[in-house]
């Protein structure tokens, strides 16, 4: 016996490793059927999760942000040129105006997603979007039915039952609010029941609506939720989602996930929509502005233009007059392309003169006089136009964040460091222009001193044909200039351009039916080999040959 049991003693550890491994297969066959029930039962329950989850589909959109471009040959100096490249637009801050409590107002203007329409379907609540058999008009509600469901039962073809009625949890969270006290009146529960006819407006004092049949109620539940669009924007915010296509990109991609895929293509195109207009407001104020100086310019050079060509011809008709000398009438004509030129240099200056005293006194730049911003050159035109773009994201941007935001931050800065590089740019700007006016000067002096030897008479037709002629070049010039600003204004395009429309898939990204499915699976079996094993080391029979030996060696020690 002795010699038995120091063989057994002496059994290499593999035997002992295939005899627990036997009793491994062999637990796992004697509970085969509980282990494949549970499998079963788990995989089936995962089946059922992913039937009655919500279903929730992506929209993607991709648009581009267009730089704006200045040619280096349009800058005037280095300094200019610098001041000009130093800053670029920055596309992370179209991120959070995208996101923006603004473009989504702006966006919700357009469209009516705020109701929503519900009904039944074997077993599962199924959201109707454009097919819907019925459409609801709020006139009022009151902000506790605000995304409350409605329940709506059709009674015959012209009458239904409308039902408010608290959900479960409502029931069981109004219970333990009791417990603890009072309950306000802001949180009581509400019941409403009612029938009336499609088409008539329902009152009561929680809300005025109407509903209105547009095709057949083939269902016997329906059911409605009201959302204005004044509380619709935290909806957005959180189901919408904007990033960089990649580092140093123009290009923007928008995604906004929804339970109905028409629906987020909808808000997703509205929001595109109503970035790009808001680009194209921002621009056109601009145009507007230059418009309104031009025609109070034109006014006054009207009038002007007008008493110079009634003096001239006065003038002409009281007095005999000889034609001026050659020379006279080479230094008069002379004389008025140069001071067209001259006068041309005082409307620059004084623009740019008003500009740098607007920027200095005032924070807020969305009332620069851009009137003859067309007469100055394009770099200055440029950080103008950058400036104001930046104020544009900057009172998007508070509206939605504090002072201390980072995007807040970095564009209050960005806007700092504009307005200092076109105060450079004006004043380096005036210091050359007032130059070429000095130059000017000189130039016309001479030529005034030429028409000192003119008799008296022909060096007055002269001057008053001067006169004349120098206010029909202003006259001219201003037209021009508004009408060049006027096809700017109506031809104005929005620097964003969109590659590609909304685009949903027809497969939904959540709940992931086939992962759900297979993870239940996998921890059926999990969970029925666990159960296996713990009836196993809890039961106390003798099932195999191997427990039998078991209990001997046990009994002899």
């Amino acid at each position: 016996m002795s010699s038995y049991l120091n063989n057994q003693n002496m059994q290499p550890n593999t035997l002992e490793e295939e005899i627990d491994l036997k009793d491994i297969f062999a637990t796992l066959g004697r509970y085969k059927t509980s282990i494949a029930a549970i499998a079963v039962a788990t995989t089936l329950l995962a089946a059922i999760f992913t039937y009655f989850s919500t279903s929730i589909y992506q929209a993607d959109l991709t648009l581009q942000i267009q730089q704006p471009t200045v040619s280096s040959k349009s800058a005037e100096g280095d300094f200019m040129a610098a001041a000009l490249e130093a800053q670029g637009q920055n596309i992370d801050n179209e991120i959070p105006i995208l996101q923006s409590y603004f473009i989504a107002q702006k966006a919700l203007e357009k469209i009516q997603v705020g109701t929503r329409y519900y009904t039944t379907k074997h077993f599962k609540t199924v959201e109707l979007y454009k097919d819907t058999p019925f459409v609801v008009n709020a006139d009022a509600i009151v902000e506790r039915l605000i995304g409350y469901k409605f329940g709506l039962h059709p009674v015959d073809a012209n009458h239904f039952e409308l039902v408010i009625e608290p959900t479960l949890s409502m029931k069981i969270s109004n219970v333990f609010r009791a417990l603890g006290g009072s309950v306000s009146i802001e949180k009581q529960l509400i019941y409403f029941k009612g029938t009336y006819t499609y088409g008539s407006l329902i009152s009561s004092p929680l809300f005025k609506i109407t509903v209105n049949k547009i095709g057949d109620m083939d269902n016997s539940n329906y059911g409605f939720s009201i959302t204005p669009n004044e509380y619709m924007f935290p909806l957005i915010q959180e189901s919408l989602k904007v990033s960089v296509a990649s580092d140093k990109s123009s290009v923007l991609q928008l995604s906004y996930e929804d339970n109905v895929p028409e629906r987020a293509q909808t808000i997703l195109n509205a929001i595109a929509d109503a970035y790009k207009e808001q680009t194209i407001e921002v621009k056109n104020s601009g145009a507007k502005k230059t418009l309104t100086f031009i025609d109070q310019q034109l006014k006054g050079i009207n009038d002007a233009l007008q008493n110079s060509a009634t003096n001239l011809e006065n003038y002409k008709s009281a007095h005999i007059v000889i034609d001026p000398k050659e020379k006279g009438v080479l230094a008069s004509q002379k004389i008025a392309e140069l001071q067209t030129q001259r006068d041309e240099i005082d409307m620059q200056v004084s623009v740019m003169e008003n500009l740098l005293n607007y920027i200095n006194s005032n924070k807020d730049t969305t009332g620069i006089d851009v009137g003859s911003m067309s007469t100055i050159s394009a770099p200055i035109l440029s950080l103008i136009e950058k400036i104001q773009a930046a104020d544009a994201q900057h009172t998007a941007l508070v509206n939605d964040y504090t002072d201390k935001h980072p995007s807040v931050v970095k564009i209050t800065d960005q806007i700092s460091k504009l307005r200092s590089n076109l105060k450079a740019t004006i004043e380096s700007s005036l210091r050359g222009i007032r130059q070429r006016k000095a130059t000017l000067d000189n130039i016309i002096s001479q030529n005034n001193a030429a028409l000192e030897a003119i008799p008296a008479q022909e060096k007055q037709l002269s001057q008053l044909s001067n006169s004349f002629t120098v206010n029909q070049k202003v006259y001219e010039y201003l037209l021009q200039k508004r009408a060049e600003t006027a096809i700017v204004e109506s031809s104005t395009v929005s620097s964003v351009r969109v590659i590609d429309q909304a685009l949903v898939g027809d497969i939904p990204i959540k709940p992931k039916s086939l992962l759900v499915i297979l993870v239940g699976l996998i921890l059926g079996f999990i969970i029925g080999v666990a159960q296996a094993f713990i009836r196993n080391y809890l039961s106390n029979t003798i099932q195999t040959i191997s427990d039998l030996e078991k209990n001997w060696l046990h009994s002899l020690w």
